[in-house]
């Protein structure tokens, strides 16, 4: 339904900032260098991954494996809360 539609998009939206501003304070890097680099909705790519490799490439660092874990987790903690907002969003 549209609510239904709604409210995942909303959810999404919030996981995907809450995941930018994460890796922005870990790494040190500006917001919206992070979510330019943030792969758009349904590609299939992992966007820890892309994240790294785009402030690697933008800045030209090297993240380090502390900060690569923690990026991993924050992207676990994102994906965690879409599919939490799907399964909200069936009970709708």
């Amino acid at each position: 339904s549209p609510v239904q539609t709604a409210y995942l998009q909303a959810e999404t939206r919030k996981a995907d900032e809450r995941f930018v501003a994460d890796v922005a304070r870990i790494t040190a890097s500006p917001v919206a260098l992070v979510r330019r680099a943030m792969p758009r909705e349904g590609r299939i790519t992992d966007p820890a991954v892309r994240v790294i490799a785009a402030i690697e490439a933008q800045r030209h660092i090297v993240v380090s494996p502390e900060q690569k874990a923690l990026i991993s987790s924050a992207e676990q903690q994102r994906r965690s809360a879409i599919a939490n907002a799907r399964a909200a969003a069936r009970q709708r």
